[in-house]
């Protein structure tokens, strides 16, 4: 098998336009809910009539667009629970909600319009039925969309436009606890960022299609875009909207989402059962430099690369994330193309693919620190991991309990790169390596360099063929004593043959954030066993004494 990620894949969008990037809820909280700071209040309700400024509890406007029209910057237009299905064109465009001001739009409020609304007892919903999309908002400005169920948006009708649910062009837009749901269009089934670093808060994207076909759910580019706390489920990348058929050559990605030329910054989201044609099932980065912490990626599909992520010409950060029971031809869990990511404290943990159960690396000189890859399981080769002309660097690794296939846990092998074949060269320090049918195999010209690494369960440490390089300094073998392995729990328990058996690898801390080394020398793995008992030193006493000659 030689080649199997060499191959372009997507192209972004022509726009060339430049966001500011605005960080707000590093750590997966929302801010709260924007209030009106001295500005008028707009009502719109299904009762109401589109007469007046909206701005009479008693005689409230019966369209969104109405509202927004008459509303000065720093308004707020408040909608009553119900169904909106009107459609308006501007500027050529057809939508619900063509939104050009600075104005907060909230959903949610009973027809009293008393606070606080209640999205949840009071739903309001804005349905474009198809004939358009739902919103649009465009220009230098910082509006705020919240507690709305935003549906049956369609672009596809409109020339094969982006942006379904929703396109955000240049603004700073703020849309929290929405729920985007059941749109449909090119690129960005749900919703689609251009040049925008849109906050994106609490929302449920959900059942959105992407037919010609990058981001089912959204579609990010050249947008530093903050995304915290949303679940982004179900969504489809696919040509024509059609359930993807095995072996069709059109290169749909991003089931969950796509980011091209984005910095953006994903933390704490969940990101689930979403499906793409070709590569990122979850998720799939072109040339994003993004960082992504504490998001779950869980049974996403992908019919190529990348079950769970797919990363191609992206220097991107991943940090404690959980990605989980994804599946894919090629690297089920995670996939990197060209790609010197930096991973940090993942659970790569019971995906599944022909080549690469836990994780696939072509081309990328990525690296990893106390990251667990475990229970996945490979068709083919490298339960674990595939690396095909790498040279990653992987330091305090857990790699254990991968199957099937040739029963590796490492799999390392060549490939073609435009500039010819390159072999891998891949460095590990500090390893927990067990309970595999081959630890490490180690095909012809390529070379493997471990220090450090506990092995137990595995019948063959490591196949190495006649012209691979194998080096291996400080290894032992034991049990490792993990916690409980059956449940994805992979800390350390008290008599691992792992404890203070490391050398020093320059990592100061564990996946939980605990000090390291904890005792005299640095465990092996992800985890530090926490023993509260510091290094100590014995000093035997010197004792002189006089003999006779």
């Amino acid at each position: 098998m030689a080649h199997v990620n060499g191959r372009m894949v997507v192209a972004c969008g022509l726009l060339t336009l430049v966001g500011t990037l605005t960080v707000w809820g590093m750590w997966g909280c929302a801010p709260p809910v924007a209030q009106a700071q001295g500005g008028a209040i707009r009502y719109v309700a299904t009762t109401g009539t589109d007469t007046g400024g909206c701005d009479d509890l008693a005689h409230p406007c019966a369209t969104v667009q109405y509202a927004v029209d008459q509303a000065d910057p720093g308004d707020e237009v408040h909608i009553a629970t119900g169904v909106y299905t009107d459609v308006h064109q501007r500027a050529g465009i057809t939508q619900t909600v063509y939104l050009s001001k600075t104005v907060v739009i909230r959903g949610g409020y009973p027809a009293d319009f008393s606070d606080p609304p209640d999205s949840a007892t009071f739903p309001t919903t804005l349905n474009a039925k198809g004939r358009g999309r739902v919103f649009y908002i465009i220009g230098s400005i910082s509006p705020t969309v919240e507690g709305l169920q935003i549906i049956g948006g369609n672009a596809v009708g409109l020339g094969w436009a982006d942006g379904g649910g929703g396109y955000v062009l240049t603004a700073t837009a703020i849309l929290r606890n929405n729920q985007i749901t059941g749109n449909t269009a090119a690129n960005g089934g749900g919703l689609y960022l251009q040049a925008s670093d849109a906050r994106l808060y609490g929302n449920e994207i959900l059942g959105n299609v992407a037919a010609y076909c990058h981001g089912g759910g959204l579609y990010l580019n050249e947008s530093p875009a903050v995304l915290s706390g949303n679940i982004i489920s179900g969504n489809l990348a696919s040509l024509y909207g059609r359930t993807p058929v095995t072996g069709y050559a059109a290169e749909c990605n991003g089931g969950g989402l796509a980011l091209c030329y984005s910095a953006a910054t994903l933390n704490s989201n969940t990101v689930s059962d979403n499906t793409a044609q070709y590569d990122g099932g979850g998720l799939f980065l072109y040339a994003s430099n993004a960082t992504l912490s504490r998001n779950t990626i869980i049974t996403n599909t992908a019919q190529e690369i990348g079950g769970g992520l797919c990363l191609y010409h992206s220097a991107a950060t991943l940090d404690s994330n959980g990605i989980t029971a994804n599946n894919a031809y090629v690297g089920g869990g995670l996939n990197l193309l060209d790609s010197s990511a930096e991973l940090a404290n993942n659970a790569i943990i019971a995906n599944s693919a022909r080549y690469g159960g836990g994780l696939s690396l072509y081309r990328s000189a990525a690296t990893f620190t106390n990251d667990v890859i475990a229970d996945n399981q490979v068709h083919i080769a490298g339960g674990g991991l595939y690396i095909q002309a790498c040279s990653p660097r992987l330091r305090q690794t857990t790699i254990a309990r991968n199957h099937g296939g040739d029963g590796s846990g490492i799999y390392t092998t060549g490939g073609w790169t435009e500039r010819g074949f390159y072999y891998s060269t891949v460095a590990l320090t500090n390893t927990i390596l067990v309970n595999h049918a081959v630890g490490i195999s180690v095909t012809d010209g390529n070379s493997v360099v471990l220090n450090g690494v506990l092995w137990y369960d595995t019948a063959i440490t490591i196949s190495q063929a006649a012209n691979a390089t194998v080096m291996v300094q400080h290894q032992r073998w034991g049990a490792p004593a993990f916690v409980a392995s059956a449940s994805g729990d992979y800390h350390l328990g008290p008599g691992s043959a792992a404890i203070n058996a490391g050398v020093d690898a320059g990592v100061t801390t564990d996946l939980d954030g605990d000090a390291r080394p904890g005792w005299c020398f640095p465990d092996l793995g992800a985890d530090e066993f926490v023993t509260g008992w510091g290094c100590r030193y014995f000093y035997l006493p010197l004792t002189f004494r006089d003999h006779a000659p």
